[in-house]
């Protein structure tokens, strides 16, 4: 059984869980995954379960959160933290387009990276 909460800094996303096995605590980790490593994030909400789904560009970054596989993993949302999980969500999407919109710019020839959407016909 594994317990966590998971916080949105600047740079970063950081997941802190506890590992428990029957009464029994195992231990608390703490996995740092820096926003240039995900791929993409997305909340999903049905009748029972919540849950926030990342995908990572390396399978380094997710390989130490448990029930990771292939740089997925997966952080099932408590019904009263839906709101933050959607806000989560469209923060990191915000940031990740940025991102990729930037990178785009920059792989331009330098006289076209200072064009608008609207120059282009």
């Amino acid at each position: 059984m594994v317990d966590g909460i998971a916080r949105v800094y600047e740079t970063d996303l950081v997941v802190e869980f506890e590992a428990r096995e029957g009464l029994f605590r195992i231990g608390t980790r703490e996995v740092v995954v820096p926003f240039e490593e995900i791929e993409s994030v997305v909340f999903k909400a049905g009748l029972v379960n919540r849950t926030l789904l990342f995908a990572t560009r390396r399978f380094h970054p997710a390989s130490s959160i448990p029930g990771s596989r292939a740089g997925q993993f997966a952080l099932h949302v408590a019904r009263e933290n839906a709101n933050k999980a959607k806000e989560v969500e469209s923060l990191l999407a915000y940031g990740l387009a940025r991102r990729d919109l930037s990178g785009m710019r920059n792989s331009l020839p330098p006289r076209h990276r200072s064009l608008r959407p609207e120059d282009i016909t």
